[in-house]
């Protein structure tokens, strides 16, 4: 199930974002170094549960990348902010158990902003994990941000990210 909504960010929030537009941040995390001005100071806000994980075949968790598939929309993670325990909540024993190579969360909500796909807050609302399926199709992505959305299904995955531009 995806209840996905969108929302003004707060002043902390958009103070944040201007925080995050350093070049040398935006180069480390792999964050995109477009500004934000104040008409795209919005926030997707997503929460998610009984989702399916996708993880390509050269999953790397150095600079991990999950696709979770909930209801018609595919949602593309991607980046260290996974491990950050400033923007993902969970209780350390999870963290602890989490094989994040072959796993993910199966309920959690996340909160990034729409215009930029930085991730803000990223909850796990269970300590229930789901299998990860690995995808055996060479991937080549075009573009990648931290949280993006895009939609799809899971039996039609790599025809939907192919339409939405993100893979060759």
């Amino acid at each position: 199930m995806l209840k996905h909504t969108q929302r003004p960010m707060t002043n902390e929030e958009a103070i944040g974002v201007n925080k995050r537009r350093s070049f040398f941040i935006n180069r480390l995390f792999s964050r995109s170094s477009e500004g934000a001005a104040s008409d795209q100071l919005m926030m997707d806000v997503c929460d998610v549960s009984d989702a399916t994980c996708f993880i390509p075949n050269t999953f790397n968790e150095e600079l991990p990348l999950y696709i979770v598939h909930a209801e018609n929309q595919i949602i593309v993670f991607y980046g260290q902010w996974l491990y950050d325990p400033n923007i993902s909540l969970m209780p350390s024993e999870l963290f602890e158990k989490w094989d994040s190579c072959n796993l993910f969360f199966s309920n959690f909500s996340i909160h990034f902003s729409t215009h930029s796909g930085n991730v803000f807050k990223f909850k796990v609302n269970n300590n229930n994990l789901i299998r990860a399926t690995r995808i055996h199709e060479n991937l080549k992505f075009l573009r990648i941000r931290e949280c993006q959305i895009i939609p799809g299904h899971k039996d039609t995955l790599i025809v939907d990210m192919r339409n939405s531009g993100l893979i060759e």
